[in-house]
C-alpha cells in the first residue's frame, strides 16, 4: 500500500499512535471488494495505490462496487503474546510444569500492584493494552512528581481498575513474546529461508 493511502486508513481506523517516525501502522490486514490479506507500506509504489495478489481475491464482489477499504487489524508496538486458561492447558499437556506459569502470573500481578507507583511498571502495561500514546507521556516525565500528576494516575487508575476486573479471565501478557504479521518480500532482496523481523523494545 502506497505512503499517502497508508495514512489514509490508519486515520479512518484510529491506527496513528504519536511516535518519533510517522506514526502510521507498516502492515494492514484488510478486506477489499472479495479480497482479504495483508498489505504493507511501502514507498516502492504510487502513494495513492494499493497491489493485491491473486491469492488475496476470495470471491468475486460483482458489478457493485465498494470502495471501502475494511481495516480488521494492524501492526502496532509492543504487541505481546498472551497466556489464556486454553493455552494454559495445552503447554500442560506438552509437559509445562505448573511453576512456569504460576511465576508469569505473578510477574503480570506484580505489574498491575506497582503501576500507579513505578513509571517502568506502567509503561509496560499501557504498552501491553496498546495505549503507546499514554505510555510516551509517562516516558517523558523527568520526575516522580511529575508522574504522580492526577492527569497521568487517574487513566493509569481506570486501566488497572479494568484489569483487575478481568482477572477470573486469566489473560496473562508474556512480556518477552511479540504478535507478528507475516509478509511476503516484494522485492526478492532476501534468499530462500531467511526472514526479517523488526519489533519495538523499551529501552
Amino acid at each position: 500500500v502506497g505512503l499517502n493511502l497508508a495514512g489514509k486508513l490508519a486515520r479512518g481506523c484510529g491506527a496513528i499512535i504519536e511516535c518519533p517516525e510517522d506514526g502510521i501502522p507498516t502492515v494492514f490486514q484488510i478486506r477489499f471488494h472479495g479480497c482479504k490479506g495483508i498489505l504493507m507500506k511501502s514507498p516502492h509504489i504510487d502513494t495513492d495505490s494499493m497491489q493485491v495478489r491473486g491469492s488475496m481475491k476470495k470471491f468475486t464482489a460483482g458489478t457493485v462496487p465498494f470502495p471501502e477499504v475494511w481495516v480488521c487489524e494492524h501492526s502496532r508496538p509492543y504487541s505481546y503474546g498472551h497466556l489464556n486458561k486454553q493455552f494454559i492447558m495445552l503447554l500442560s499437556g506438552l509437559g509445562i510444569k505448573d511453576e512456569v506459569f504460576l511465576a508469569k502470573q505473578a510477574d503480570f500481578f506484580r505489574a498491575l500492584e506497582n503501576m500507579l507507583a513505578d513509571p517502568m511498571f506502567a509503561i509496560t502495561i499501557l504498552n501491553w493494552r496498546n495505549r503507546p500514546d499514554l505510555a510516551a507521556f509517562v516516558a517523558g516525565c523527568t520526575t516522580y512528581k511529575e508522574f504522580k500528576r492526577e492527569e497521568i494516575q487517574s487513566p493509569l487508575r481506570f486501566i488497572r481498575n479494568k484489569l483487575i476486573l478481568k482477572l477470573e479471565k486469566l489473560s496473562i501478557p508474556i512480556l518477552d513474546s511479540r504478535t507478528l504479521f507475516g509478509v511476503c518480500d516484494p522485492l526478492g532482496l532476501m534468499e530462500y529461508g531467511q526472514c526479517f523481523i523488526r519489533i519495538s523494545n523499551q529501552g
